[in-house]
């Protein structure tokens, strides 16, 4: 990493946090980046307007009877506003995704109807990602069978 100017962005926020989280294996190696051409530590640079995603799910209830409905919504904040998408591959039930913002919040509304038993046990993930770096947040649903 020596004589590698890195810009000091928020692109590089996700490598200050791994250099302070000490996974970086530099072995105490200071990293630098540069601003306005001087040269500043890695380490101790305030990086302004720049956080990693904050994912929440709020949910009623993640349980259900086949054929019935959920809503779940994923709350986000982040800065700059992150992308948010819910990971609805491999779902069966019907579905339908609003998003809408609260202030500095975004939030991602799912709503399941006419929910599949085959859908039983699968992870909903709500992914984010911005400039600084990716957040998520998963909730399992649990479906009953309507057994005759």
């Amino acid at each position: 990493m020596r004589d590698n100017p890195l810009e000091c962005s928020c692109d590089i926020h996700w490598l200050q946090q791994w250099q302070l989280n000490d996974h970086s294996g530099l072995d105490n190696q200071p990293l630098h980046c540069l601003s306005n051409g001087h040269a500043l530590r890695l380490d101790s640079l305030v990086m302004e307007n720049c956080t990693v995603p904050d994912v929440a799910i709020v949910h009623a209830n993640t349980k259900v009877q086949e054929g019935g409905n959920l809503t779940f919504v994923c709350q986000v904040t982040g800065v700059p506003m992150p992308v948010v998408r819910w990971c609805t591959n491999k779902l069966l039930s019907r579905y339908t995704v609003q998003e809408r913002f609260w202030g500095s919040t975004l939030e991602l509304e799912l709503q399941l109807w006419n929910m599949s038993s085959e859908d039983n046990l699968h992870n909903l993930t709500c992914e984010a990602e911005n400039r600084a770096g990716p957040g998520e947040e998963k909730v399992t649903l649990d479906i009953e069978c309507k057994c005759q």
